[in-house]
């Protein structure tokens, strides 16, 4: 039972993460008690569609970096228009992968 838990939440947030990432956290929760999984399901996560999305709408006014948590880059983009329209082209590529990386980055310490 205990294991079916785990595997039912990582199917679930499979898409959170990088697929590296999931077979590391795959092989971690196998060996993870009850009490620290109880734990990693209350964390919340980033879904990376959502801002995917955020990005390709607002992602001109840096929106999408400063829900990152990069706030140098968010300004920069609010002043410039996204560089003009150029780095906001790129974030479009960027940003799920970076949500995915700090995803499992939140999820390292319960680990």
């Amino acid at each position: 039972m205990e294991n079916d838990n785990k595997k039912l939440w990582l199917d679930e947030n499979m898409s959170m993460f990088s697929k590296t990432d999931t077979s590391v956290l795959k092989e971690k929760l196998e060996n993870m008690s009850e009490e620290k999984f109880e734990k990693l399901q209350k964390i919340k996560l980033k879904d990376p569609s959502y801002i995917l999305f955020i990005s390709i709408f607002f992602g001109w006014f840096g929106v999408d970096r400063f829900m990152l948590g990069d706030i140098l880059i968010g300004i920069i983009k609010l002043l410039t228009f996204g560089l003009l329209g150029i780095l906001w082209i790129i974030d479009m590529f960027l940003v799920p992968n970076k949500i995915k990386k700090l995803n499992f980055e939140i999820l390292k310490p319960y680990l």
